[in-house]
């Protein structure tokens, strides 16, 4: 009886190190792939994993210890392959709140985007713990296991497993008592923020386990904190030159699917080559992120990974601010599902009166804490994801009348466009689908008017830009349908324009690697101009005005062909108080992450705005890319006086993102008092 007590014992032992052991391993190789380094706590981590299997210590029956190792490796395993191959799909991380994405997901997803070296991986994992099994249950045939040896053994093991946790917490504490983004809290409360703003830093510095662990509570339990920046952030903003320029003007924000500078030309984008000459030319504007949040960006002026949560309000956003505020007419246009990223429900509980797009259906909102029925509104139209979208010039051509409305109420109108979405690999739709744009773009390279950007790369890729070229003219064909529109109603004189992309061409199908890397020939993610993006600002009375007091302002020059020039660094972050500040608006500097183009720069260098990407989990400006601890990339041409600035200046930006995702998670904005607060904090600026 003693001898089988003794099998027992061995083989539950070799069990429970052989799942350590694999988890272990899979944890190395995770970091290696990703980071090329192992995890910096690592005790953080590998207590974790010992905790983790200790459960199977005190489980009489060894098939029901080898169901809850299984279990653990499962989960383990699912975490190993998700990130990877998210990782290699778009460099992004997972975290849970991606969970209410699955649909939109699924709808965009293809075996391109799976590398399936990773998968191989994975299956020797997976051959060697099932293999492992039952190689132990061979050789110990038999046996008894007795639990109170492994419940006492168990206990012993978190007496030093808890402790050790809880001295690297406060290691942790210790080296982040420096950087203000975590400024008077625990190392469990720094982990947890961590994994929520700037999540790859959170990976490989605490694990694989503990990020998602981390993450995990942060969806479930608010324990983090979140210091003001400075005064700063209560104070109101300021009048300068520029302020009320457009004041009662009515708004055309338009965010470009993809829209990328390098594909604006003279002869094939004459409305966004126009309007980029004639209005402020952003010549160093980035944007890296999935399009619902770059939108949520230029609409709201913050950032949150959760907007499909229905605890997403957002008071400060400009339809809510201008429609509640100062009685503007406010709608959101798109040319795809209400259902896609679920926006036919987001769009009226931040703020929006109407939203169209196509497929119509009706909706059960929770609109500020108050539930209301809401009707998005059609047109007919067979979304299949195959590259082949809807022209934007037709949907514009059926929406303008509802885009820019009659009357003299003023409206504030968004449009997301669609065409110009990937993937771009289908030769055959240059052929017929996009033939009128691709016969006039092989004219204009006849003509030497336009020059392929991937011209010495192989045909493959010259095809997939000019592909994404045909697209960009239809979009810039709505474009025009929307300027004349405005000039037949009389219209143009007041009303601000507002043109920005959303990333750039990550799109893989088809080719070694991103479309982005061939277009700017770059080897890296972290090479921060191949996310520059399109932005331009137009209104023909705030322009001559501009132009009489441009020199007031940092980063603005006028060249030789008296176009206006912003050289310092900006992102869509820019957009929402840039608008506000035009309109004559006053408001809380604290509302927003970035500031006004014509706000004071705290920066020598400019980079007041520099940009985090939700996506990346990285800030960056067109110099420098970071996980607010470690430069992933750096351009030569920069001194020490710039790398202070930039990290002085991210733990401030960084602060802000926590904020406001702490906010839209935990539903801050669904208190009525917490909105009527919020809205009363703005008001014109007196004459």
């Amino acid at each position: 009886m003693k001898e089988e007590y003794l099998i027992g014992i061995k083989k539950r032992v070799c069990e429970f190190v052989l799942l350590i052991t694999i988890v272990f391993f899979m944890e190395l190789v995770f970091n290696l792939i990703i980071f090329h380094s192992f995890i910096s706590y690592f005790l953080l981590e590998a207590t974790l994993i010992v905790i983790l299997a200790i459960p199977m210590l005190i489980m009489k029956h060894n098939i029901a210890a080898n169901i809850y190792a299984f279990i653990i490796f499962a989960l383990v395993s699912t975490f190993f392959i998700v990130n990877l191959e998210m990782y290699y799909a778009s460099s992004d991380i997972f975290t849970f709140k991606y969970l209410t994405l699955t649909g939109e997901a699924a709808a965009v997803m293809s075996i391109d985007f799976i590398n399936f070296w990773y998968i191989a991986i994975l299956l020797l994992f997976i051959i060697t713990f099932i293999g492992g099994l039952i190689l132990i249950n061979i050789i110990f045939k038999g046996g008894e296991y007795n639990p109170r040896r492994g419940i006492t053994i168990s206990i012993l093991a978190l007496l030093i497993l808890i402790p050790t946790r809880m001295i690297t917490y406060e290691v942790i504490e210790h080296d982040y008592s420096n950087n203000y983004l975590y400024y008077n809290e625990s190392g469990q409360e720094i982990v947890i923020k961590s994994a929520t703003v700037i999540k790859r830093a959170s990976l490989k510095n605490f694990g694989l386990l503990n990020y998602t662990y981390a993450d995990l509570q942060a969806q479930l339990v608010d324990i983090t904190t979140f210091g003001d920046v400075s005064e700063e952030e209560h104070a109101e903003t300021e009048k300068t030159s520029m302020t009320g320029a457009a004041k009662g003007y009515n708004v055309l924000e338009i965010m470009i699917e993809t829209g990328m500078s390098i594909g604006v030309n003279e002869t094939l984008t004459p409305n966004l080559y126009n309007l980029r000459k004639n209005g402020i030319n952003f010549t160093n504007n980035h944007s890296k992120n999935k399009t619902n949040i770059s939108e949520f960006i230029g609409i709201s002026g913050s950032v949150t990974s959760t907007i499909k949560n229905i605890k997403t309000n957002a008071p400060q956003s400009l339809p809510s601010v201008l429609g509640n505020v100062f009685g503007y007419d406010t709608s959101y246009f798109h040319c795809n599902y209400a259902s896609f990223y679920n926006r036919g429900t987001t769009m009226p509980q931040i703020g929006f009166n109407h939203s169209y797009f196509v497929g119509s259906d009706k909706y059960k909102v929770l609109k500020y804490d108050e539930s209301v029925e809401y009707m998005a509104t059609d047109m007919e139209w067979n979304n299949n994801f195959n590259g082949r979208y809807p022209y934007d010039s037709n949907y514009v051509d059926v929406m303008k009348d509802k885009m820019i409305p009659e009357g003299d109420r003023p409206f504030y109108s968004f449009y997301t466009s669609l065409t110009t979405h990937g993937p771009y690999n289908f030769k055959k739709s240059l052929e017929d689908y996009y033939k009128e744009k691709y016969d006039i773009i092989n004219e204009a390279i006849g003509n030497r008017l336009w020059t392929n950007p991937c011209y010495d790369d192989a045909e493959t890729v010259q095809d997939q830009f000019i592909e994404y070229e045909c697209k960009l003219m239809i979009f810039d064909d709505a474009l025009g349908i929307l300027l004349d529109d405005l000039i037949e109603k009389g219209k143009l004189d007041n009303t601000l324009i507002v043109l920005y992309g959303d990333h750039e061409a990550y799109y893989k199908i088809g080719l070694p690697r991103d479309l982005k890397y061939f277009i700017y020939d770059s080897n890296s993610e972290y090479y921060a101009p191949e996310y520059e993006t399109f932005m331009t600002i137009y209104n023909p009375n705030v322009i001559e005005k501009l132009k009489e007091c441009y020199s007031e302002f940092d980063g603005f020059s006028l060249n030789s062909n008296n176009e206006l020039i912003y050289s310092a660094f900006t992102s869509p972050y820019v957009i929402v108080p840039t608008i506000l500040d035009l309109l004559g608006i006053k408001y809380i500097k604290g509302n927003y992450v970035g500031r006004s183009i014509f706000g004071q720069m705290e920066t020598k260098s400019l980079i007041d705005n520099a940009f985090y990407s939700s996506e990346l989990g990285l800030l960056f400006t067109n110099k420098l890319t970071s996980d607010g601890e470690s430069t992933f990339w750096r351009d030569d041409t920069i001194d020490s006086e710039y790398d202070n600035e930039f990290y002085s200046y991210i733990y401030k930006t960084l602060s802000r993102i926590a904020k406001f995702d702490s906010y839209y998670l935990y539903g801050h904005y669904n208190d009525n008092k917490v909105v009527e607060e919020t809205l009363a904090t703005y008001s014109y600026f007196e004459e």
